[in-house]
């Protein structure tokens, strides 16, 4: 392998203040795509699945994480895109007995916060 080609399949990316690290990640991927691509056509090779792979890069970085929240009965439960956290706080049983309710975790008191969630409820 000569420099050249090594130095088209060397990934870096750096991350900028604001991303996320699956943001990072999708840029180091969709960069060794590009080098590839470039590679490949040099090569002769269809370009045609590097670019699907090209354009679904991007539309993952795009896409927010989500989540779900489904409320049955009185019971809640979450589904979310992977890597995104979720936390639940239930109102009803914390104004029931609020020695005995989980706590919101200390990294969501920022969230907890304008929900007016009381500092007590805050673990």
């Amino acid at each position: 392998m000569s420099n050249q080609s090594h130095q088209d399949v060397v990934v870096t990316a750096s991350q900028d203040e604001g991303s996320t690290a699956q943001a990072v990640v999708i840029d180091a991927l969709k960069q060794a795509i590009q080098n590839a691509h470039r590679t490949l056509r040099k090569s002769g090779f269809d370009m045609s699945e590097i670019d699907k792979a090209l354009e679904m890069a991007d539309q993952a970085k795009a896409r927010k994480p989500r989540v779900l929240v489904v409320v049955d009965g009185g019971l809640a439960d979450a589904v979310s895109d992977p890597g995104v956290a979720v936390e639940i706080f239930d109102w009803d049983r914390f104004n029931e007995n609020p020695e005995e309710v989980g706590r919101v975790p200390y990294d969501y008191a920022d969230l907890a916060e304008p929900c007016g969630i009381p500092a007590e409820a805050i673990a």
